[in-house]
């Protein structure tokens, strides 16, 4: 299991999250990766727009690539 973390504001981090689980369904990497949840968005600390969204996944090497590194 890994964990990502994004960080910028509401929108940005949504959208980037939502291109991530399409990039990475398409196989195209050395290692599989299935997006097994994403977080709600978590506002940091002061008086900012800025926060994080975590995103967990599952790392599943390929064959032909040789494995995650």
């Amino acid at each position: 299991m890994m964990r990502l973390r994004l960080t910028g504001g509401c929108a940005e981090t949504a959208r980037l999250a939502e291109d991530l689980q399409a990039l990475l369904a398409t196989g195209t990497a050395r290692a599989r990766y299935a997006v097994c949840e994403v977080s709600g968005f978590y506002p940091n600390r002061g008086n900012t727009d800025q926060g994080r969204v975590y995103l967990e996944l599952d790392v599943e090497p390929t064959d032909e690539g040789g494995g995650a590194r």
